[in-house]
């Protein structure tokens, strides 16, 4: 019976010898280098958006007259990420 990372569950990689899958080893590697506290602000700092980010990210839905995105929708969660994608493409913003 294989085993798979607890951190992940990655499914492509067994884990027979670690509970964690090679990536996850590199992170906890990164972890007892820098610290928790540290690894977690940079997560937070580079991915979570920040309330004027998000602000400014619904004015430009609105402002190009997209439906308003529910959280659990994710119909149109699909399109709103398909404009923005191809807003990209052509160069538009805003």
């Amino acid at each position: 019976m294989p085993f798979y990372c607890s951190l992940c569950k990655n499914e492509e990689e067994c884990c027979y010898i670690s509970a964690f899958c090679t990536k996850c080893l590199e992170t906890k590697k990164i972890i007892s280098l820098y610290g928790i506290d540290r690894v977690n602000e940079t997560l937070k700092e580079v991915f979570v958006r920040k309330e004027d980010q998000t602000k400014k990210r619904t004015d430009i839905i609105t402002k190009i007259g997209l439906p308003q995105i529910k959280p659990d929708d994710s119909e149109e969660t699909d399109i709103v990420a398909k404009a923005t994608r191809s807003n990209k493409r052509t160069g538009f913003h805003g």
